[in-house]
């Protein structure tokens, strides 16, 4: 390491990666964030694709109601 080298700070994916209970914890903060996102991965593997689809329509819906 050079002198300029600065250590890095440890990101949250790193974390968590580094973490199981920091998994389990940054995914129920995104089912908080984002309830839709559950379904999408409680989907069987199969209807996932339809379960995303879904939640982007709302998401896009919303998006579009706050800019109007």
């Amino acid at each position: 390491m050079s002198a300029e080298a600065t250590p890095m700070e440890p990101s949250a994916q790193g974390v968590a990666a580094a973490s199981p209970a920091g998994v389990d914890e940054a995914r129920e903060a995104l089912f908080r964030r984002y309830p839709q996102l559950r379904a999408v991965v409680d989907s069987p593997p199969e209807q996932q694709v339809d379960a995303y689809r879904t939640v982007l329509g709302e998401l896009q819906n919303r998006l579009r109601d706050l800019h109007e």
